[in-house]
């Protein structure tokens, strides 16, 4: 038979019946083909170099790593959205709150949010809670360097219910091609922002099962309640809360499948309490980036990752059998102790053999003889400071140049807080403002809490900031707005710290250089470092980003209690905001307050060195002195 039709012209068109038939295959192929440009589209890109996102925060009841539990999820999943960009294109995320109980907002964690502050996600500084049954658009050109980054709330502990509000937030070159994932690569692939794998990129994203919520957290610190904590190989604390369990990519054992040859793993710690040993079995890591960016290669064992760091490595597989599972490890630093997370790596040596199935039988490495990079105990193990790396970016060190030094201490149970000391100034337990505080009808007179924290530096400067803590507890500190360098970190021998806290390490010798000295050398770039126990850092950056920061300790549980203060850099204000940037009417707003102002408590049944004194100031109502 023949089929015949019109064209527009003066002839013919003549078609048989199996040219037609292709015909119409050749069509349902570009339109199905279409039709998944389309789906992929308004997940992750659309014309206008725009990466379009819509986050639903969510309140809800689901089995997560065996146990029942209250969650905080975005769009109902434990496992939140992973947001991959080029730079120079824009993220755009509508962050909705349908949570009865509680205000919330984003943070881009390691994005200096230049010119755009007001999407820092700071609740109390660069804006006010997005509220129950509200939404609000973050939308921004991102200009940060290709890297590891991610995304997560900051509005506070909630009053119930664990947090998962959090996913990665990868950047990649400008000039390249970025494919979405591969589904025979990741078997957990259903759409492009739920799988944390594009074919040799795994991004490996870790958290602690910590309860981080007020309705248990408060009740526990204010009544002294908590148990005994866990010690590291030093003897100091490992962790302030007993291990209750984590996930990797919202799995408790998820699998990983990979060929042979060279990938590169993004390692996210983004739990709320425990530091983690990371290794794979049987294989070296050759580092290439941290949080600050790309660094020169350098091998490794194992790195000790705390809350809020992550680091790039390259990992090559060249098995000679067809197939091989192994172990991928994140163990937490309690000594004797098989407390962690795992995953399951399956390695083929090519796709035609496919992957194995059975349960790994590969043992950890011995950390007694492993090269352990980030490490902080002395004499202990083969550590190697991450103050030894070297960063591919460059910086400059301005002529004019200032030094402050931050100090921070731990107040134990029974009356447990955490308190700062601006160049040896009066301890206070900080606290964010109740208002936005780079708004221009923010008044500091009215607006800002006696205890608010504040370190005002100019602009145009090369700052030097050393870090100094009393307390018998490592502390990941970041800070927003900046990529520092990290010159130096000092730790501190156990038997230095006898009863659980120690002295102030001096300035003149805690580093075995002068700080004039130090503030030449060239440091590696990273947005959180971490403080050792009873030692010190020091950083350097240039005061070129005009704003108010929040530098801050990233386990959640110090941050709430008051481990944080603000860096207001230059005289910034800021006139003009988005049409749906939250209110500060605090009327409804569902955002922790506080609001009291107090000489803290002495109590004199404690031990002088463990006990808070008169000449403090605290901002939490228990820690003032009650008269009955």
């Amino acid at each position: 038979a023949v089929v015949s039709t019109q064209s527009t012209g003066s002839g013919i068109l003549k078609l048989s019946s199996k040219q037609l038939t292709i015909l119409f295959g050749v069509l349902i192929v570009l339109i199905l083909g279409l039709a998944t440009a389309i789906i992929l589209t308004t997940t992750r890109q659309d014309n206008n170099n725009k990466r379009r996102f819509e986050f639903k925060v969510e309140r809800g009841v689901g089995v997560v790593g065996g146990r029942t539990l209250v969650t905080n999820t975005v769009n109902g999943r434990v496992q939140g959205p992973a947001i991959r960009v080029k730079q120079g294109e824009q993220i755009s995320v509508l962050l909705t709150n349908t949570m009865p109980d509680s205000g919330v907002s984003l943070h881009w964690h390691g994005f200096e949010m230049r010119g755009v502050q007001h999407y820092d996600g700071v609740v109390g500084l660069t804006q006010c809670a997005v509220g129950p049954g509200e939404s609000f658009l973050y939308e921004f050109t991102v200009e940060e360097e290709p890297g590891t980054y991610w995304w997560h709330g900051h509005a506070g502990m909630k009053p119930v219910g664990h947090d998962f509000i959090k996913g990665p937030l990868i950047v990649y070159p400008r000039d390249i091609h970025l494919e979405p994932p591969t589904p025979s690569i990741d078997p957990t692939y259903s759409d492009p922002t739920t799988s944390y794998t594009i074919d040799e990129d795994i991004t490996l994203l870790f958290q602690d099962l910590f309860p981080n919520y007020i309705g248990y957290d408060h009740p526990l610190t204010m009544g002294g309640m908590q148990i005994e904590p866990a010690r590291d190989v030093e003897g100091f604390h490992s962790g302030a809360m007993a291990w209750s369990g984590g996930l990797l990519n919202g799995a408790t054992t998820p699998e990983f499948r990979v060929t042979n040859g060279e990938y590169r793993f993004r390692v996210i710690n983004g739990g709320g309490i425990y530091p983690y040993y990371f290794s794979i079995d049987g294989y070296s890591l050759t580092v290439v980036g941290t949080d600050g960016g790309a660094t020169k290669p350098h091998v490794t064992d194992a790195i000790l990752i705390s809350p809020g760091e992550r680091y790039d490595m390259l990992v090559t597989f060249n098995i000679t059998e067809k197939r091989e599972d192994v172990w991928i490890r994140a163990m937490t630093t309690t000594v004797d102790s098989e407390d962690g997370v795992m995953g399951v790596l399956r390695i083929a040596r090519d796709r035609k053999v496919g992957w194995g199935a059975g349960v790994p039988k590969t043992t950890p490495r011995d950390l007694s003889v492993a090269r352990i990079l980030n490490c902080y105990y002395v004499g202990v193990y083969d550590c190697t400071s991450v103050a030894e790396m070297d960063s591919v970016v460059e910086d400059e060190v301005l002529e004019d140049t200032e030094t402050h030094v931050a100090d921070f201490l731990f107040q134990f149970v029974p009356q447990y807080a955490h308190l700062w000391s601006i160049n040896q100034g009066t301890w206070k337990q900080h606290i964010l403002p109740h208002k936005a505080m780079i708004s221009s009808t923010f008044n500091p007179d009215t607006d800002l809490h006696p205890n608010s924290e504040v370190l005002q530096l100019p602009l145009n400067k090369t700052v030097t900031l050393v870090i100094r803590s009393v307390t018998a507890f490592p502390h990941p500190i970041h800070m927003h707005g900046h990529k520092f360098r990290v010159l130096a970190v000092s730790p501190r021998e156990r038997q230095d710290c006898p009863d659980g806290r120690c002295d102030l390490p001096e300035l003149d010798t805690v580093f075995g250089m002068t700080l004039e000295e130090l503030a030449k050398k060239k440091g590696v770039r990273k947005d959180t470092v971490v403080v050792p126990a009873g030692g010190a850092v020091a950083i350097r950056f240039n005061t070129d980003n005009p704003g108010v920061w929040f530098l801050h300790c990233h386990l959640e549980q110090h941050m709430e209690d008051g481990q944080g203060f603000i860096i207001s850099e230059g005289d910034y204000t800021q006139s003009e905001f988005p049409e749906d940037y939250p209110s500060c009417n605090s009327t409804g707003r569902f955002q922790h307050i506080e609001t009291a102002n107090c000489a803290c408590y002495e109590n004199e049944e404690l031990d002088e060195r463990w006990r808070m004194k008169s000449d403090m100031r605290c901002s939490r109502p228990h820690l003032c002195k009650h008269v009955l």
